[in-house]
């Protein structure tokens, strides 16, 4: 199900303001991936850190959370993959409307 609660905690710390633009960025470029695999979608989001200057868990955190509602699990690329581009991209546009 797609309807879930967020981690509190991890929400307060991976769903801010801050994160938003990196985070809306991430969205963007996983929407255009060619392939929606495990490996794409870490090389993509790696680059896309470094472009910013920001660190990979600045993005992590938010797309995990996004994905699952919490700070653990297992890996997010490989998760995402299963989930499928659809579904992933749907629950990171929830996310991004929590973050304001």
């Amino acid at each position: 199900t797609d309807d879930f609660e967020y981690d509190e905690a991890m929400a307060a710390k991976a769903l801010t303001p801050e994160n938003r633009e990196g985070f809306a960025k991430l969205r963007e470029a996983f929407s255009s991936l060619e392939n929606f695999d495990g490996e794409t979608m870490e090389v993509a989001l790696k680059a896309l850190a470094d472009e910013l200057g920001v660190k990979v868990r600045d993005l992590v955190m938010p797309a995990r959370l996004a994905c699952t509602g919490v700070k653990v699990g297992p890996s997010l690329y490989d998760l995402m993959a299963v989930l499928g581009r659809e579904k992933v991209l749907a629950r990171f546009d929830r996310a991004l409307a929590q973050m304001g």
